[in-house]
């Protein structure tokens, strides 16, 4: 069973910000510390410094020779059951950190000299230089070192999602400041045991750092090109006379994949793992749909978008249906823009809680429509859209009130969500004046907007033909 079959979402995959787990086994998905490092959210930069905070410790714990400090560290990491996360084939009884496998760890990264000599500084680049520590481990580690960050987003999905909640132990999480282990109450879904969910836009099925594609791709194609610089007897020379390099294959023969090897050679060549980490990054793209379906041996969704408009239609306007509305366009919001509006929250409170926005989105875009807003010079950190279920046109009151949530610093672009507008030309025109008057962006999308975004392959030019709709004076 999935978690939203077990709430009663009623929503797919996309449809969903975080990882439809299954709540009686694993998924083969593991959280990727470089996914996280990628992005400048609140979320994604508060975990990457918990990630960072430890691991310097350790490693100097380790250095100094500090064998207690770092044990007492490495204890704590224990097998992170409730995220569903990881490697086991039934149920969730992954390898566990704790114990024997912290030892193991320790001695392991004792043992490196890449650590040795100072050369290790992050936790993903154990996957390339570290025996024993691949993404299972690294995902169990991240997994603990985040659980506080990562339960406050459960808590708020819970809430996004109606979703109720008890109070229970939260297990360690790492505490930046203190630099040590804390417990405290937080809050799971309501369920026999815990479960914390997890972002998809952190999850990877392999490590976007792992050694055999940075041996095979990096390293490789690296001493490709330096052997036929060279001219080395290890090249090839066709008929024509023309020198080309050596295969890999017979580079493999003289270059092993060990662990402790590819250490050796990025300390001796190490541009060729800057010039990999600047690749991972420029090309770097959250996981997909699709690939989350697939890890779960699952058939891909190939009809949301037309079971997403028949629901979308079904639901009558008025205020009895408003909330279905609201649920709706949650779903379908998170499906149009994923992955560059992501961690979605209602009712979110501004102002000290005396005004809430219905959804707020972190807008986390590297490129396209939402990446683009700041170079115009408007202010959109988080993405606002307010949902009105009228069977009327918006007055003036309905535009008031989005344009009253907008603060300078966070955003000043927002969505009207409603059904059906019939005035357009009208509608339009207030858009304008708070341009004019404010400098505040409010796009219109009704259910036929919807519907064009979800069977459209261009949503960027869809909304940059709106903007420039209420831009164009």
């Amino acid at each position: 069973m999935k978690f939203s079959e077990l709430y009663h979402l009623e929503k797919s995959q996309a449809e969903l910000d975080f990882v439809d787990i299954f709540i009686d086994k694993d998924t083969y998905l593991f959280i990727d510390p470089w996914a996280i490092r990628q992005r400048s959210d609140n979320f994604s930069v508060e975990c990457y410094q918990l990630i960072s905070n430890f691991f310097e410790l350790l490693i100097k714990n380790i250095k100094e020779e500090k064998k207690e400090d770092a044990m007492r560290m490495l204890d704590c990491l224990h097998e992170p059951k409730e995220t569903h996360l990881g490697m086991s084939k039934t149920g969730t009884s992954g390898l566990a950190i704790g114990g024997g496998h912290a030892r193991e760890i320790y001695e392991k990264l004792n043992e490196s000299m890449a650590v040795k000599t100072g050369f290790l500084n992050d936790l993903e680049d154990c996957a390339l230089m570290i025996d024993g520590i691949d993404r299972d481990k690294i995902s169990d580690i991240v997994t603990n070192l985040t659980r506080f960050p990562l339960l406050k987003y459960t808590e708020i999905q819970c809430k996004l999602h109606n979703i109720p909640t008890r109070e229970l132990p939260s297990g360690y999480f790492w505490d930046a400041g203190k630099k040590d282990w804390l417990t405290t109450q937080s809050k799971f879904p309501n369920f026999k045991k815990k479960i914390i969910l997890v972002p998809k836009f952190i999850v990877r099925r392999t490590l976007s750092l792992n050694s055999q594609e940075y041996y095979n791709f990096d390293i490789l194609e690296f001493e490709q090109a330096r052997h036929l610089e060279a001219g080395t007897s290890l090249c090839r020379t066709l008929k024509d006379g023309t020198l080309r390099e050596p295969t890999k294959k017979n580079l493999r023969k003289i270059i092993s994949n060990k662990k402790e090897n590819i250490y050796r050679f990025t300390r001796d060549n190490p541009t060729v793992l800057e010039n990999c980490k600047k690749r991972k990054s420029q090309y770097f793209i959250p996981i997909k749909n699709e690939d989350i379906k697939d890890a779960q041996n699952e058939n891909i969704e190939t009809d949301t978008a037309n079971n997403l408009i028949g629901k979308l239609k079904s639901i009558p306007t008025g205020k009895a249906t408003a909330d279905n509305y609201h649920g709706l366009m949650i779903g379908i919001l998170e499906k149009l823009f994923y992955p560059f509006l992501v961690n979605p929250k209602k009712e979110y409170p501004r102002n000290e809680g005396r005004k809430r926005i219905d959804i707020s989105f972190l807008n986390t875009a590297s490129n396209g429509f939402f990446a683009n807003l700041p170079k115009l010079d408007i202010p959109c950190k988080e993405i606002f859209f307010e949902c009105k279920n009228y069977s009327y046109d918006l007055q003036n009151p309905e535009f008031d009130q989005l344009n009253g949530r907008f603060a300078q610093n966070i955003s000043q672009f927002g969505f009207l969500l409603c059904r059906k507008i019939e005035n357009k030309k009208l509608f339009l025109k207030r858009c304008k004046d708070f341009v004019r008057d404010k400098r505040h962006f409010i796009i219109g999308l009704d259910d036929e907007d919807i519907k064009i975004l979800l069977e459209s392959s261009n949503i960027n030019s869809f909304l940059e033909k709106k903007l420039g709709e209420i831009i164009d004076q």
